[in-house]
């Protein structure tokens, strides 16, 4: 059978994960206030408080009657192909290229070819030369090997194409992540809303969803004009009414006011390089007066963005730490401010699904599901009572009396448990069956010394099998 699992994975080409981490035995602790809970029958384990799951996503009523409305005067099966061509576009995006990868890479096709030529011919002409004959071929095979970057501008059409092929997607996201913040923080009751890059306004959709009544102001900032007004045309028709809209094309120069919550969904990658992403993610910290929240796609060019952003507000805030304006933490998912280990370690991004019902334009309507990578950053510090409960950063694996759950712990390490009644006990058991990719599990990690036991050996490779089979099609995907 091993030999057997060393074939396949031959075939996918994909290394097993050989970390220690992996291999270690562990012992768990659940929370003693779930198990008393969950115990006395106040609780029920698949509702345990680690669980930031949500409800397959569906479009308001409104919000879909609005979007026909807009939809009205084009074709609409050529609306959605067009959508649907700009949504694959996106998600195959790279950010731009900053001058030294260019430059780097043009080094190294300039060197493969010289030495090819030196090999061939000798030393015939110097160095200079070689490279002045050779120009033209190597800015030829840059371009094609380098990934090309362009600023998108959306007109009137290529924002309708924008709302006929991701509204769904952005809006089902938004949701799943400020699901997550009325879940954990449930006196948070924002004021106001910044959202950068507001595009068609799906990050209100979700927001009035569940803060309907409490936010008094939504300022909204895109570039585009036609975005800002297909925004308003459709929010004029929604229900509930979502009042006190204000839109801008750029960003304010000053930090104040400051906004509750500060969101910038699919924006970064906008942004042409590097230098202007830093600066827009410092202004919209300094506008944030309690949460900032990043998202991308779930893709390797979208993690990094996340990351950068994360890794970036961590720095701010830690040389800032005196002031208590500056100063914050990673709220979600890490429940930690270390280094990510997932993409550190393993090349492959951390990103999480959410289920979401097709447009009604399209039939008949099925069930997707949307991968994103997101980062929610808090202004202040940790709190000392804060638990920092390990996240499960892929899909549970159910096996035969036992049940393997890949998490990332608050040591900023990916640590694997196999979770089984005997062992671990009933409660601890069913609270891992019933959490799902991107909830907590509320429980401490121990680490223990490797126990050679055959059989447990063989529950490993199944892991180790199952990673790299992950791992293939997070890299196909």
């Amino acid at each position: 059978m091993n030999e057997l699992r060393r074939i396949v994975l031959g075939r996918l080409r994909v290394p097993l994960v050989t970390s220690q981490r992996w291999l270690s035995k562990v012992n768990v602790r659940l929370n003693e206030t779930v198990i008393s809970q969950i115990e006395n029958e106040d609780l029920k384990p698949r509702k345990h408080p680690g669980r930031m799951s949500i409800n397959t996503v569906d479009l308001p009523n409104s919000i879909v009657k609005a979007i026909e409305i807009a939809m009205e005067d084009h074709p609409k099966n050529v609306l959605l192909e067009d959508g649907q061509k700009l949504a694959r576009y996106l998600w195959e995006r790279h950010a731009p290229l900053e001058q030294a990868d260019i430059t780097a890479k043009y080094e190294e096709i300039e060197k493969e070819i010289l030495d090819k030529h030196l090999q061939k011919n000798g030393i015939s002409v110097d160095t200079e030369t070689l490279k002045q004959r050779y120009r033209p071929l190597v800015i030829k095979l840059c371009k094609q090997k380098l990934t090309k970057w362009e600023f998108i501008s959306y007109d009137a059409y290529k924002s309708l194409s924008y709302m006929a092929g991701r509204s769904i997607q952005n809006y089902a996201v938004m949701c799943k992540i400020f699901n997550e913040i009325s879940i954990r923080d449930k006196e948070f009751q924002p004021q106001s809303l910044f959202d950068f890059g507001s595009g068609i306004g799906s990050v209100m959709w979700a927001a009035s969803r569940f803060w309907l009544k409490s936010i008094k102001e939504y300022f909204c900032v895109d570039i585009s004009l036609h975005m800002n007004e297909l925004s308003e045309q459709i929010i004029l028709k929604s229900k509930p009414k979502i009042n006190n809209i204000f839109y801008r094309q750029f960003l304010p120069a000053s930090p104040n006011p400051p906004y509750d919550i500060v969101v910038s969904a699919y924006s970064l990658m906008e942004l042409p390089n590097t230098e202007s992403r830093l600066q827009t993610i410092l202004k919209l910290w300094r506008k944030t007066n309690k949460y900032l929240v990043i998202v991308e796609q779930g893709t390797n060019a979208g993690f990094k963005l996340v990351n950068e952003a994360r890794d970036f507000v961590l720095h701010v805030s830690k040389k800032n730490s005196q002031k208590i304006s500056q100063s914050g933490y990673t709220f979600s998912p890490c429940p930690q401010d270390l280094k990510c280990p997932r993409y550190k370690e393993l090349q492959t991004p951390c990103n999480f699904e959410v289920s979401y019902i097709s447009t009604p334009f399209i039939s008949p309507r099925h069930t997707n599901k949307e991968r994103y990578s997101y980062v929610i950053m808090r202004k202040g510090e940790r709190p000392k009572d804060d638990e920092q409960w390990p996240r499960i950063v892929r899909p549970i694996l159910m096996r035969s009396r036992h049940t393997i759950c890949r998490l990332c712990t608050k040591e900023g390490n990916l640590q694997e448990i196999i979770l089984t009644k005997s062992k671990h006990g009933k409660v601890a058991y069913r609270c891992a069956k019933g959490s799902n990719w991107g909830d907590m599990l509320p429980l401490e990690i121990v680490n223990e010394k490797k126990d050679n036991n055959s059989d447990n050996d063989a529950t490993v490779e199944d892991v180790k099998f199952k990673e790299s089979e992950d791992q293939s099609n997070t890299d196909n995907s």
